[in-house]
C-alpha cells in the first residue's frame, strides 16, 4: 500500500504543475477599455503626445498602465508541451489560443513603476524546464522562487 504522505506529496506536486503551467493572457486590444499598443516609434502612454493624455478623466482619478514585456503565443507553449509529454484524445484545450507574456509590471501615469507591480511568467519558465532538465528529471519544477530575477 501506498505511504498516504508519499500520496499527498504527488497530488500537491500535481497542482503545482497545473499552476505553474496555467498563463495569465494579455487581453486584447480594445478602445473601448482603453486598452492600447505602442509602436517602437510613438510615445509612450505616460508621455506627452500620446492619444491618452488627452482623453479627460474623472476627478480623483489617475492612469496606470501595465506593461506587458516579451510576448508570446499560447500555441507555442501547447506545441512544446506536446512534444515533451505527447499527445492523449484528451490534449485539445481551447484555452491555449491568444498570447501572454514573459513578465507584466504596472507604472503611473507619469511612468513610475508601482511597487510590488512586477510579476514573472511561471509557464515561461516551467516550459523552458520542460526542454531543460525535463520531466524525467527528479525537482525539475522546483526553482522558481530561487530564480534570480536579472
Amino acid at each position: 500500500m501506498t505511504d498516504p504522505r508519499q500520496r499527498q506529496t504527488g497530488i500537491i506536486e500535481y497542482w503545482r504543475a497545473v499552476e505553474l503551467f496555467s498563463p495569465q493572457k494579455v487581453p486584447a486590444v480594445s478602445v473601448r477599455d482603453r486598452v492600447c499598443s505602442v509602436t517602437a516609434d510613438g510615445p509612450l502612454p505616460w508621455e506627452e503626445g500620446h492619444p491618452l493624455r488627452s482623453v479627460p478623466l474623472d476627478p480623483g482619478y489617475a492612469w496606470q498602465h501595465v506593461v506587458y514585456g516579451g510576448t508570446y503565443r499560447l500555441r507555442a507553449v501547447r506545441d512544446t508541451l506536446l512534444a515533451v509529454f505527447g499527445e492523449s484524445e484528451e490534449d485539445h484545450d481551447g484555452r491555449m489560443d491568444g498570447e501572454s507574456a514573459l513578465f507584466a509590471l504596472t507604472v503611473t501615469d507619469e511612468g513610475r513603476l508601482v511597487l510590488d507591480s512586477p510579476v514573472l511568467s511561471t509557464c515561461a519558465w516551467a516550459t523552458g524546464r520542460a526542454l531543460a532538465p525535463g520531466p524525467g528529471r527528479r525537482g525539475w519544477l522546483d526553482g522558481f522562487d530561487s530564480t534570480p530575477a536579472t
